[in-house]
């Protein structure tokens, strides 16, 4: 029976989207969770939420598929440089509907790896939260009402990674891409980005645990990376079909709390500027929508949206799985290729 769902990945996010799953009603044992790091089964053990539940636990693949383990979708939720190899392994396995965590690929090169053995009846969707936040919801449906587009944007983005003694790939994969994903969506409305000039730069100061480091290098040689930056800064150019806008980007894992903002000058057609807007995103759990209209005394609108994103999208993603109806938040794999080639520009081609 094609029953079974496949987790692999079992670290923070991997329990978080193990608890989701359960508190959506799904049996814990159809649950058969991979790490390829055994100590990780202990910690799943030892949760006061998962201690009782039967789910299964595997340190290999083959261990997962074995004794003809059949499953309905998969889950990808490793390292980012990890991502496309697991992904065409279960392809070729028979796993057809797959949910990967942000990026898809660490590169365009990883995604075309994938392009290249993807089935037609596969369905492979990549977690790109903001989507599901009602606050970004609530922008995109006024710029598409009043006609506006972006003139000037920027973002900051980030957290106090030091002490953490989890290992990590570095602020750029982790937490740059989800700002080049706001930007992206939001230059496109109104306005056709002809061409983008990037300017990158990255700091590499020693804030990550280096036994963490190590232990995931010796444990993954392949894709875990021997260097990890800590601060990322970029500058955009867009030549848009609307004029010149620039984008100024700084996402650190060395940020003395945790930051996630975007800021942007929306502009008519003619391009006079019409609202200012504030976004900020995970605050205790609320996403917060600012909005004030150009002009002296203007007072901002603020609008608060609650909600769990993760559990809103894991909540679509097994909708697609069971009836095959497709909610338009997902990112599908076209639009999660063109993120990766847009992230692409901004790190590997805009910078050193």
């Amino acid at each position: 029976m094609k029953d079974l769902m496949l987790i692999i990945g079992a670290g923070k996010m991997g329990i978080d989207y193990i608890k989701i799953l359960i508190r959506l009603g799904i049996a814990p044992s159809r649950l058969v969770i991979v790490d390829i790091d055994p100590d990780r089964e202990k910690v799943l053990r030892e949760d006061a939420e998962l201690m009782d539940k039967d789910f299964m636990f595997c340190t290999t693949m083959e261990e997962a598929f074995a004794k003809g383990n059949k499953f309905c979708c998969g889950f990808v939720l490793t390292n980012t440089y990890s991502h496309h190899k697991i992904i065409m392994y279960i392809l070729d396995k028979g796993v057809t509907d797959i949910f990967v965590e942000k990026p898809l690929a660490i590169h365009g090169s990883a995604v075309r790896e994938i392009e290249s053995v993807i089935p037609e009846s596969a369905r492979i969707y990549t977690a790109f939260l903001i989507n599901f936040s009602k606050a970004m919801g609530a922008l995109i449906e006024l710029m598409q009402r009043e006609g506006l587009h972006v003139g000037e944007i920027s973002s900051q983005w980030g957290k106090d990674r030091t002490g953490d003694s989890r290992s990590t790939p570095g602020d750029g994969p982790d937490e740059t891409v989800h700002q080049l994903g706001v930007i992206k969506t939001l230059m496109d409305i109104n306005q056709e980005v002809i061409s983008t000039t990037t300017h990158t730069r990255m700091s590499y100061l020693p804030y990550a645990d280096e036994a963490a480091q190590e232990r995931a290098r010796l444990i993954d040689p392949d894709t875990f990376p021997a260097r990890v930056n800590s601060t990322t800064m970029i500058i955009q150019e867009f030549t848009t079909s609307a004029g010149k806008v620039f984008a100024n980007i700084h996402s650190s894992y060395v940020m003395f709390e945790q930051t996630r903002r975007v800021e942007a000058t929306l502009c008519d057609e003619g391009g006079k500027p019409t609202h200012l807007i504030k976004m900020d995103f995970d605050v205790s759990r609320t996403d917060i929508l600012q909005v004030k209209k150009v002009g002296k005394g203007e007072k901002p609108e603020t609008t608060s949206f609650t909600g769990d994103k993760v559990q809103d999208e894991v909540s679509a993603f097994l909708d697609v799985v069971t009836s095959g109806n497709v909610d338009l938040r997902l990112t599908g794999i076209e639009a999660a290729k063109a993120s990766v080639l847009f992230t692409d520009e901004a790190l590997l081609k805009g910078g050193e």
